[in-house]
């Protein structure tokens, strides 16, 4: 299997996923279908523009940024700011929200791969400063924990969401500095080439990260709600 579809099938899946949970969470084809084509327009968004020169360079401001991480951020603050009261929130397990999590064990895996192609450096990957493999593996045994005693787990699981925020905070950081401080890593050139900037490798910013985020605020949200 090339790395390309490999990206593509976990982005697939990760898609789906969110259809399915719109269809729990909502008990409406109707609205899972909503769901799924807002997904389904934002890639057609994400491969336009990858498309295109835009994203290749590394000048300032990151347009990684501007066109996919602070829309998808504030989209995620927006939604669930003006729905925390909604019933929906809690209709999707709470359970289902922390070990979907897993996923990004499949991302870290994809950026090893990626290592041996050059499209990205090891100082990203669980080889350098990104432990985010180790994380993901961590939803597994918070997730069932929760699933077996709500109560406790509960507590355990609000504090999991807000570590996991600030994991992939310290991976963003992590990224911007391979680009735009690299002397950190004693290097001269930004340690990620703009192939990684290309389509489908660009899917990992523009949705699979994002999705992270949006699924710790959700499950913030219900744990505090129930």
């Amino acid at each position: 299997m090339s790395l390309e579809l490999g990206y593509l099938l976990l982005d697939i899946f990760v898609l789906l996923s969110f259809v399915l949970f719109a269809k729990k969470a909502t008990s409406s084809n109707r609205k899972a279908g909503i769901v799924a084509l807002s997904l389904i327009l934002w890639h057609i968004f994400i491969f336009a523009i990858s498309q295109t020169e835009l994203l290749m360079t590394y000048s300032l401001p990151p347009r990684l940024v501007m066109f996919f991480i602070l829309p998808s951020f504030i989209f995620t603050g927006v939604f669930f700011f003006r729905n925390r009261n909604r019933e929906w929130i809690s209709n999707v397990p709470e359970h289902w929200l922390i070990l979907f999590q897993a996923y990004r064990i499949l991302i870290e895996t994809l950026f090893y791969y990626s290592v041996l192609e050059g499209i990205l450096n090891e100082e990203v990957t669980i080889h350098g400063y990104n432990y985010d493999m180790i994380y993901g593996a961590t939803a597994l045994l918070v997730g069932f924990f929760l699933m077996k005693n709500s109560s406790k787990g509960r507590k355990l699981a609000l504090y999991w969401n807000y570590l996991g925020l600030a994991v992939i905070a310290s991976i963003i950081a992590l990224f911007f500095i391979s680009l735009y401080n690299p002397s950190v890593f004693g290097s001269n050139e930004p340690l990620i080439p703009l192939v990684a900037m290309e389509f489908p490798y660009v899917l990992v910013a523009s949705f699979l990260m994002p999705a992270a985020v949006f699924l710790h605020i959700w499950s913030i949200v219900q744990l505090k709600r129930n």
